[in-house]
């Protein structure tokens, strides 16, 4: 796809999801590299899941940091259990490609089974040493990037005298509040999750809703701009995105 391309259809995909509920957007990404790449949609769709799987091991690994820090270890189980069940499908998969037969008789829409059938194949070739520690890498830039944002958020702009470990689990709250697929962007559930986060830290709601909104503005406004210049630059239209996520459903 090339980086630019790359980049406007994650600044797109953001974009969307900021305006748009349901993350949207997730599903109009995998729709505009096809459009602007030629990039099959099973194989678009097969990378989005690759990238949302290691965003949610990147947030395990640090909330298993701030847990071994504040020995509250059950709060981890939930996720802990759903990514490793993932990974344990993903073994089985590799192991025995025939699994995905047996999974594929269970659709019962053809066109739904061909897409399906299309992004199992994309993900038994991605199933490899050398792609998951190269995954892993640039997982690992993007969240320590994002960390250091709400270090900066509580420390510097704050003024909050928090812990290294505290501010983690601010972090790992806060994420998790915006990544729920409720309200465009997570308004709302981010800055309640970064009040209660905060609240359990002796800091004031007052207080904490001010750095919650701090860290909204500052990645809610530039993201939906950007996400609206390459929309409008493109011609992809909202109208667009919506009939591409019912040909989705549909399918």
């Amino acid at each position: 796809a090339g980086f630019v391309t790359s980049l406007c259809a994650s600044y797109f995909c953001l974009g969307i999801n900021n305006i748009a509920p349901a993350k949207l957007g997730e599903v109009a990404k995998g729709f505009y590299l096809r459009q602007k790449a030629g990039i099959p949609l099973s194989q678009g769709l097969g990378m989005i899941f690759w990238e949302r799987f290691f965003d949610l091991n990147a947030l395990l690994a640090i909330g298993l940091l701030t847990v071994i820090s504040l020995g509250k270890y059950e709060a981890m189980i939930p996720l802990g259990a759903f990514v490793g069940g993932v990974w344990c499908f993903l073994i089985l998969f590799r192991l025995y490609p025939k699994l995905a037969d047996f999974m594929l008789r269970l659709i019962p829409f053809a066109r739904l089974r061909n897409l399906a059938e299309d992004i199992l194949v994309h993900l038994q070739e991605r199933i490899s040493p050398r792609f998951l520690i190269i995954l892993s890498l640039y997982s690992l830039v993007f969240w320590a990037i994002n960390t250091l944002g709400f270090y900066v958020a509580i420390w510097n702009v704050g003024g909050l005298s928090l812990t290294w470990d505290q501010v983690l689990t601010v972090f790992v709250i806060g994420v998790l509040g915006f990544a729920v697929p409720s309200s465009p962007g997570g308004l709302g559930v981010m800055e309640a999750a970064m009040v209660l986060s905060l609240g359990l830290f002796g800091v004031a709601k007052a207080e904490a809703l001010a750095v919650g909104l701090v860290l909204r503005f500052a990645t809610y406004i530039p993201q939906t701009v950007a996400g609206l210049l390459i929309m409008s630059i493109t011609g992809f239209s909202m109208k667009a995105v919506r009939q591409t996520s019912e040909e989705v459903e549909t399918l």
